[in-house]
């Protein structure tokens, strides 16, 4: 766990894939708060990233489910940057550290679909900060060997950078709590057994702007902010999980990428998700690097 005092008022806290932040007490970047159980086999892009070490969130939860990540190729997966910086964590910049699950459903089940391969590589996107504001919250990871590809675990095609107008409904899915609570709080770590999904309605950037103008994280056209009038949310354990959006085909594509946000559900702020289009140039040059494409 990590508290660094910042720009005088804030707090930055990596809570178990999310983190908080506020300005008396460490408040939270993200963060599934009222969703349903996603059906078995619908979201076969649904990856979890399980920490081999030491994590608050780990031991009160008694399992390894740190944050969300995202299958976009057979040897990569997208998540976010503050889940595996090295300064924001022990361990977290290890790739050895880090186990990636796809196929997996039940999290206290052993299940013939799961695949779980190491991280051989971490990416961390150079525009990553959190000084003087939060940004480039996005990060890549090779995996040791390919994934088998089949109706389980299959990969997701990027958002080519479509437009998103405001109110457009996009979904998000990951095993993350159901409701808010920070540590040492009875329900930190509790996340969900199967994953849940949210839908989520696209805020306008002006009002996102808004709502984010007193704090550090930085609003601009390589995040998005989606919001809820039933107070549902991503929340802590889904950090770096997919945000679906359709294209004007109507097939689903990774547009977002589960970022930030203060609590979970909370009416004033709207989550903030990682424009996945808005780093596609620095994506294709990394798959490249590794001969994948």
């Amino acid at each position: 766990m990590l508290c660094d005092t910042m720009n005088r008022f804030f707090l930055l806290l990596l809570c178990g894939s999310a983190v908080l932040v506020g300005q008396v007490n460490c408040g939270r970047i993200r963060r599934v708060v009222g969703g349903r159980p996603v059906a078995r086999g619908t979201w076969p892009w649904l990856v979890s990233l399980h920490f081999q070490e030491y994590h608050p969130y780990l031991e009160l939860q008694g399992l390894d489910h740190l944050c969300g990540g995202t299958l976009i190729h057979p040897s990569w997966v997208i998540t976010v940057a503050h889940c595996v910086h090295p300064l924001l964590g022990e361990g977290l910049g290890n790739p050895s550290n880090w186990i990636a699950v796809l196929g997996e459903y039940h999290r206290r089940v052993e299940e013939s679909t799961e695949q779980r391969i190491e991280v051989e590589e971490i990416f961390i996107s150079p525009r990553f900060s959190w000084d003087p504001k939060f940004t480039g919250d996005i990060a890549l990871l090779r995996l040791r060997h390919p994934a088998i590809i089949n109706s389980d675990v299959s990969p997701i095609s990027l958002d080519d950078g479509m437009i998103i107008p405001d109110g457009t409904e996009c979904d998000v899915a990951g095993w993350g709590q159901h409701t808010e609570g920070s540590y040492p709080a009875p329900q930190f770590g509790n996340g969900t057994m199967v994953p849940h999904y949210v839908t989520l309605k696209r805020q306008s950037q002006l009002n996102c702007v808004s709502q984010y103008k007193e704090t550090f994280f930085k609003i601009d056209d390589t995040v998005m902010c989606f919001t809820s009038d039933e107070r549902k949310d991503a929340c802590q354990g889904d950090s770096g999980g997919p945000m679906l959006c359709r294209n004007p085909s109507g097939a689903e594509v990774l547009s977002g990428v589960v970022s930030a946000g203060p609590g979970c559900g909370r009416q004033n702020y709207s989550g903030i998700y990682t424009r996945v289009s808005a780093y596609a140039p620095w994506i294709r040059r990394t798959l490249a690097s590794r001969f994948t494409l």
